[in-house]
């Protein structure tokens, strides 16, 4: 160093100064004076001022401004290979002028690897204080040829400009601070804060204010830095809060920040800060931080979340967020997440709960109400690639919800609980690509439950899940378990219990999932088939086949709490099949192309079911059904007289039905009584119900009846039409009522009532309404003297009752009738009450005429009829009829041949509103 001094001069000619590869130069002077000037210029090359021992601080900083205030000057600074803040400074330039107590820096350059960074600094003293202004422009170099900006040698400018005011004083400094940014991100880099890496595909344009303090440090030149009052906006969202950096041997925040939106482009561009997407190395925290983080809104890969907060710690081994909470799913989310960080390996902890969420949110849909999800995790590694694929923890969730709030198209469980274990899979390679999938072995639990014809499932699954890049993985999985089937009956209901296996495929992804080599087995029977369905794209539809080809009914019988019918042929009810297709419709879930073969009876058709599995809509064609085939009609068979009718109706039951038929037949027989060509409908939802059987081809006529019921209120309110036009009576009577009385006649025959009650015998009471029957051009069966009752068939005996042969019984002697022409026999009655009158009985005959009045009371089954019979000779017969349905008494003069003819027509008439009133109105 050379230096030359005198009484008005003092001046560095020339000063050199080496350390190891840094070399500084510079030259200057000092002129005392009334106005003292300094004029200076320095350049260095390979200075790293992080080496430096800078001195420590203390209460206070000392503030030159009687120095400034008094002394003009000139500096300038040059230097190359600077570090400072480990930032490498290729070139630096800096030119500070002072006068009149003003300071100046102006103009400040320096490039950096990622950018420039160019600084305008104004001082100016006011007493002991400087007032400072400074504005900052920070340049990032990148290569973004799509960005019509500035270019230097073909690569885009982006400025980014910071802006400060305040005052420094002893104490510290005060003031505000502003920066406009095109992509804050990329000045970051510019400036040394992150790795290197590309830029942000989609920057976010960012605009922020705050005030500032900065405050003197004992042990070093400054204590803190507080930012309050601070205000951003980054992109569409916004951010404030304070922030508070200590200056101590780690440097530490302290936090408390509200950011109104999170995304996945805010995640994205933060992760250019720690460096490029394929470095998979844990970041240890160079500083420790605390404090509290609000989002108002965070979205991030489709899972939105509202109000969450986190309130933790970070220092250089250790991570902790402690309280994790946040709106999401319908539910509060609770937390913790602790990661242990070591030189050798770190360690992850991770506990939730998700409370009051929605299924329907968490499943898109397939399920509905609120629900619980519990998760707890681990894993430990040296990378945090090797911490992830280690992963291993718990799943479980559980929805519990009152049945009746089940809502249309909701799936119908009041119950679903599943418990779900996942571990990661050994095997990643070591040097293999950072971005492969993680995959984990998945074992859960299932049980679902409801009031509904699925009431139980309970299934164990196997699979392999991976995650990656295009989202969650499933490998081929299996799937095993029970199923119960809700049976209602008469006598009980019961549940039909179904074991099913299968392997199965799902795509998250695609929203699809497939089961196929599907076995299922229930009472004895065995099928198999397929279950899949499609994503969205194409058509996001449910379908599947089934067949069973092998049914023994006798199996199935005592399964479905059922015996099998003890009159049943030895070769009947032996062998069945079924087989049908599922689909997903706009209405439900239809069970279709049903094809069942039972014995030699053919059944086809479909059933949808339109509310989870709940309100069917059965639809099907039956080739011919015999049932007396397998329950044949009881006979002899005396109930006593009252029983039961006190007893209370099932209104509750009645309400519970809830479904919709309609079933084709080409031949049905019930009772001894056949349809041709029939079909019935049913309808049941909420206590109403309504019965409507038409046959086109009844007896040579048209069959027509419809019930119809409301249980609803405390009382069953019930209604019966029926209508029968132009059918064989004779036929009809003989097969169905027992009664061998008509020879020939077409007949057409009427009854319209309603009743109400909670009884039986209440029902019998309120009955009210018509009947009417006529029968035109027929002829009456008139048994001969002495000619016994025709012969009534007696069911066949049971195996167990058989003994050793016996002769063959003698073939009863045919009966022998006379037959008695008529152009009408009619009658029509009105009922009122439980009793039914009619005043219009008539047989008008070639050769007698009978015409009578009376009533029958079907509260106690008794019948009160008279009649006159009026012969073509013009001689009258009396006769009256009375007593119970079952057994009325015929009253008639038969000491004379006139009587006792008349007496054989009426006694065959007279049975038969017992037998065919006690059909249609009182059949169990």
């Amino acid at each position: 160093m050379e230096i030359t001094a005198g009484p008005d001069r003092f001046a560095v000619t020339a000063l050199s100064l080496r350390f190891f590869s840094a070399i500084v130069t510079g030259q200057g002077e000092y002129l005392p004076g009334e106005r003292p000037r300094l004029r200076a210029t320095l350049s260095s090359e390979a200075v790293n001022l992080d080496r430096l021992p800078w001195p420590s601080g203390g209460p206070t900083w000392a503030i030159p401004t009687a120095f400034l205030q008094a002394t003009d000057g000139l500096l300038r600074l040059d230097a190359r290979g600077l570090t400072v803040g480990g930032v490498a400074v290729t070139d630096a330039h800096a030119t500070a002028a002072m006068e009149n107590g003003q300071i100046r820096l102006y103009p400040v350059s320096a490039l950096t690897p990622g950018g420039t960074v160019a600084a305008d600094l104004r001082g100016e003293v006011r007493g002991q204080a400087l007032d400072v202004t400074a504005e900052v422009e920070i340049m990032n170099i990148a290569p973004r040829p799509d960005e019509p900006n500035k270019k230097i040698n073909g690569q885009s400018l982006r400025t980014s400009v910071l802006v400060a005011n305040g005052t420094v004083e002893a104490h510290g400094v005060k003031g505000n601070m502003s920066l406009t940014s095109p992509d804050p991100l990329a000045a970051a880099k510019s400036l040394g804060f992150g790795r290197g890496g590309g830029p942000a595909q989609n920057p976010l344009e960012t605009t922020a204010r705050a005030a500032f303090v900065l405050v003197p440090g004992r042990e070093r030149s400054w204590e803190r830095l507080e930012l309050s009052g601070l205000r951003a906006h980054i992109g569409p969202g916004e951010i404030d809060g304070k922030l508070v950096v200590k200056n101590t041997p780690v440097p530490a925040v302290d936090m408390d920040l509200r950011l109104q939106t999170l995304d996945q482009d805010i995640l994205a561009a933060l992760s250019g800060l720690a460096g490029p997407s394929g470095d998979s190395r844990p970041r240890m925290p160079r500083i420790d931080a605390s404090g509290r983080i609000s989002v108002d809104k965070a979205a991030l890969r489709g899972v939105e979340a509202k109000n969450l907060v986190v309130e933790g710690t970070a220092s250089r081994d250790r991570v902790e967020a402690s309280s994790i909470s946040a709106e999401m799913f319908g539910g509060k989310l609770s937390g913790r997440v602790v990661a242990a960080l070591g030189d050798q390996t770190n360690k992850l902890t991770v506990t939730a709960a998700l409370t009051g969420a929605d299924a329907a949110a968490l499943t898109d849909k397939l399920l509905a109400g609120p629900c619980t999800v519990t998760a707890t995790a681990e894993g430990e590694g040296q990378t945090l690639a090797d911490l992830l694929a280690a992963l291993k923890g718990r799943i479980e969730a559980e929805q519990n919800k009152d049945p009746k709030a089940r809502k249309p198209g909701e799936a119908a469980f009041s119950k679903i609980k599943a418990d779900i274990g996942f571990k990661g899979r050994p095997g990643r390679p070591e040097n293999g690509p950072t971005e492969a999938p993680l995959s984990y072995d998945v074992t859960s639990n299932i049980l679902l439950a409801g009031p509904g014809t699925l009431r139980e499932v309970k299934a164990d699954a196997q699979t392999v899940a991976a995650f990656g890049q295009g989202g969650v993985l499933f490998g081929q999985g299996k799937l095993s378990g029970t199923a119960s089937l809700f049976l209602p009956g008469e006598k009980g209901d019961r549940t039909l219990p179904v074991t099913f296996a299968t392997g199965f495929t799902i795509d998250p992804a695609k929203k699809a999932f497939a089961a196929r080599n599907l076995t299922l087995e229930a009472a004895g029977s065995k099928g198999g088939g397929k279950i899949e369905k499609k994503g969205p794209e194409e058509g996001g539809k449910l379908s599947g086949s089934f067949e069973f080809p092998d049914i023994n009914p006798r199996d199935v019988l005592p399964a479905l709490g059922l015996a099998t019918p003890p009159h049943t042929a030895e070769g009947d009810l032996r062998h069945g099949r079924l087989s049908f297709q599922v689909a997903e419709t706009a209405g439900g879930t239809e069970i279709k192309g049903i094809a069942l073969n039972l014995d030699d009876t053919q059944a086809t058709g479909s059933v949808l079911f339109r509310n989870g599995l709940g309100r069917p809509k059965i639809d099907l064609d039956i080739s011919h059904l015999d049932w007396d085939r397998y329950f044949p009609p009881k006979t002899g068979e005396v109930k006593p007289k009252g029983e039961g009718q006190d007893d209370p109706l099932p209104l509750a039951k009645i309400r519970e039905y809830d479904a919709e038929a309609r079933i084709r037949f080409g031949w049905l027989k019930k009772g001894n009584v056949t349809w041709k060509n029939g079909h019935t409908a049913l309808s049941a939802r909420g206590g109403v119900f309504s019965i409507r059987h038409e046959a086109a081809d009844f007896y040579g006529g048209r069959f027509l009846a419809e019930l119809k019921g409301d249980a609803r209120d405390v009382v069953l309110k019930t209604s019966l039409d029926l209508q029968i036009d132009g059918f064989d009576a004779a036929t009809l009577l003989k097969e169905w009522a027992e009664g061998d009385v008509l020879a020939s006649g077409g007949t057409t025959f009427v009854l319209a009532i309603k009743t109400n009650g909670l009884t039986e015998r209440a029902l019998r009471r309120n009955i009210s309404g018509s009947a009417r029957f006529q029968v035109t051009r027929g002829a009456l069966k008139i048994r001969e003297p002495g000619s016994s009752p025709p012969a009534q068939e007696l069911p066949p005996q049971t195996p167990a009752a058989q003994t050793a042969p016996a002769a063959p019984a003698a073939k009863p002697a045919e009966p022998k009738f006379d037959l008695l022409p008529f152009s009408v026999l009619s009658s029509s009655y009105t009922a009122r009450e439980g009793v039914a009158v009619t005043s219009d009985f008539l047989i008008d005959g070639k050769d007698m005429r009978v015409t009578g009045s009376g009533s029958v009371d079907l509260r106690d089954e008794s019948i009160d009829l008279a009649v006159v019979a009026t012969l073509d000779s013009g001689n009258k017969v009396p006769a009256t009829v009375k007593g119970p349905l079952e057994d009325p008494k015929l009253e008639i003069d038969r000491n004379k041949l006139v009587g006792d003819m008349v007496y054989r027509v009426l006694k065959g008439i007279i049975t038969l509103p017992a037998k065919a009133l006690g059909k249609i109105l009182f059949i169990d």
